[in-house]
């Protein structure tokens, strides 16, 4: 049996967030980390991404945070607007650590590609083009066949490939989601001048921007949704634009601007749990491949980092992996449950007749921010 002394392995799959970070923590502490992902191209897509409060904080603490500001836009307001684009209520975004904005926006491509860099200095090793054929939990570790034929054993194999994870259907079997009978779009457009917090717009189809550049934004509608199929990409630009005929103002100005199929990204809203423990043997699930969410809290990054480092925590400072991976679980599993029952209720409540205001919804927002709030 290795001792703890000597120093361990992990094979990450999936070069996600969840992965990229994971692997990022892990080599921090000492492993001998590498990733497989079976894309040949090493790249993210996706629109643009909100990090709030709990994941600047991660980021912060991961090392990285500096780097994704250089990259992206800070904001310190969240403003309530009316369809006119008038705004009604301003709320204060509370920074997660002094001399920090309380939101940053940013591509997705573009935190990417600062992980990526991040863990390529970490000596993380990443093979492309490849995926786990097959595992089998030992009691001192996993040995794994990938599917180009190599072959090794792992101290930890770390599931971080998703929502539709092979790999969490290898070790537990299938997790059927539960579509919450509502989808998002996503544009990235010109920023305007005007454009200098993150906004909200009430109204039949809930809207907002996210800045993420100095002179682009990305245009968000979450919209009712009879079926978790998704719309040929060239009609999406006009079935977004009719989603939101009721604004005008500088949203309405935007929403005219959205043509670029290119540029719009629709999304089913899904949501998955993995029930606790979040492990079998030396495998453990992490990231949306244990907790997919809606995004209506913002946080589905945020755990994905936090689960990062709370598994390098916990492997860190306890006696063995075994130990480690009990904590992790019974660390995250409450937060993550947390946060994917929250999102869904607010999803709920934008789909509500009965909360046409707004007012419930604000209130469950800003109760679940303040948890949120608090050390993970």
């Amino acid at each position: 049996m290795r001792s703890m002394s000597e120093q361990r392995n992990a094979l990450v799959v999936g070069g996600g967030i969840s992965g990229a970070s994971a692997a990022i923590e892990l080599a921090r502490r000492g492993f001998e980390t590498k990733i497989v992902e079976r894309e040949p191209v090493w790249h993210a897509l996706g629109s643009g991404i909100t990090l709030m409060g709990p994941a600047l904080r991660a980021l912060n603490r991961m090392g990285v945070l500096e780097r994704c500001f250089e990259n992206g836009v800070g904001v310190d307001e969240f403003r309530i607007c009316a369809p006119d684009s008038e705004v009604v209520e301003v709320i204060p975004l509370p920074p997660p650590e002094p001399g920090l904005p309380g939101m940053l926006g940013m591509t997705r491509p573009e935190l990417h590609r600062i992980l990526g860099e991040y863990a390529d200095e970490q000596g993380v090793e990443v093979k492309l083009g490849a995926f786990v054929a097959d595992f089998e939990n030992g009691p001192d570790g996993v040995r794994v066949t990938l599917s180009d034929g190599e072959e090794g054993i792992y101290d930890l194999l770390v599931a971080a490939d998703g929502f539709r994870s092979a790999t969490r259907a290898a070790l537990v079997g299938e997790i059927e989601p539960v579509f919450r009978r509502q989808g998002v779009f996503r544009a990235v457009l010109p920023r305007p001048a005007e454009a200098d917090a993150a906004f909200y717009f009430v109204g039949p189809a809930a809207s907002g921007l996210t800045l993420i550049g100095v002179d682009s934004l990305y245009m968000y509608c979450d919209v009712p949704a009879a079926s978790a199929e998704r719309p040929a990409q060239e009609d999406l630009p006009g079935l977004m634009r009719g989603h939101l005929t009721h604004l005008s103002g500088m949203a309405g100005e935007l929403r005219d601007q959205i043509e670029d199929p290119a540029k719009v990204d629709y999304r089913p809203m899904e949501t998955l749990l993995l029930p606790a423990p979040t492990y079998r043997g030396r495998v453990v699930v992490i990231g949306d491949a244990a907790h997919t969410t809606t995004p209506q809290l913002a946080s589905g990054g945020a755990m994905c980092l936090e689960d990062s480092i709370a598994l390098a925590e916990e492997l860190a400072r306890a006696d063995s992996i075994d130990v480690g991976l009990e904590r992790y679980s019974e660390r995250r599993f409450g937060r993550c449950e947390f946060v994917v029952e929250a999102s869904a209720r607010l999803s709920a409540l934008q789909m509500d007749p009965a909360d046409a205001d707004g007012s419930r919804f604000t209130e469950a927002m800003g109760s679940s921010v303040a948890v949120l709030a608090q050390e993970f």
